[in-house]
């Protein structure tokens, strides 16, 4: 099979104090096609002598949530795809999926295969992550099925790191982070669960994302707590008028 380019994708990478991941995603991505789009909100800004032709560095020391709705003002390309500071993309399997979207104009986006990288003692461990992940049942056809569905057997898992049409990824975004909850883990339901009612995802069978255990959840001012769980906020009355805003 021929592989797409990545001519018509972009990469964005929100950030917070991990310069280091962001100077090896710019190496890393060097001389790939695809644009990255980088936005750090460390409050000092990252000394770059020179990023490359592809790579756009902005420093913008402002909360996730206007940085990830700044992100849906300066993608202009076909396709997006959203990825950790510290995670990485192959792109053979971002290739891939590009290859399905293009054959499959009705999907709104396609996840690939993923793996789950950690060192330890001076060596790389890999293991699969949600290698039970495949496509929706052939009778789901609506955003509503695929709601009443979302956790069929099989489930995709973390639909959130793969390569969407950017028109209902942006959609998906502004809708998430345009409210701010209590609960780090809302943002998670909600962008899910716009980005399915949206459109068909598919699975593509291609190693794409790479995910690392090498840190804990980025916490900058304005992170998400995530001290409080996702079934507390839902059922306590503290968090009622959020849970009616929602």
């Amino acid at each position: 099979m021929v592989m797409s380019s990545l001519d018509d994708l972009t990469i964005v990478i929100p950030s917070f104090g991990r310069q280091e991941f962001l100077a090896r995603q710019i190496e890393y991505w060097t001389s790939s096609r695809a644009r990255i789009l980088i936005l750090d909100g460390t409050p000092s800004q990252m000394p770059i002598q020179q990023c490359p032709e592809n790579v756009e560095y902005r420093h913008v020391p402002v909360d996730f949530f206007e940085r990830m709705k700044m992100a849906t003002e300066l993608v202009s390309t076909k396709y997006v795809a959203l990825l950790g500071d510290d995670d990485l993309y192959l792109p053979s399997g971002l290739s891939a999926c590009i290859n399905w979207l293009d054959q499959n104009p009705s999907d709104v986006g396609a996840v690939g295969r993923a793996l789950y990288f950690f060192f330890q003692g001076g060596r790389v461990f890999v293991n699969e992550k949600n290698p039970e992940s495949s496509n929706f049942p052939g009778s789901v056809l609506t955003g509503l099925d695929r709601l009443r569905n979302y956790y069929f057997p099989g489930k995709i898992g973390a639909i959130a790191y793969g390569v969407y049409r950017s028109a209902p990824w942006k959609e998906a975004v502004r809708a998430t982070y345009s409210s701010q909850y209590s609960c780090g883990y809302v943002y998670d339901t909600y962008l899910r669960t716009t980005l399915t009612y949206s459109g068909n995802i598919s699975v593509c069978e291609s190693i794409t994302w790479m995910c690392s255990g090498e840190n804990p959840p980025i916490q900058d001012s304005s992170s998400f707590n995530r001290k409080l769980d996702l079934i507390n906020w839902l059922t306590e009355s503290a968090w009622s008028a959020e849970r009616e805003a929602f």
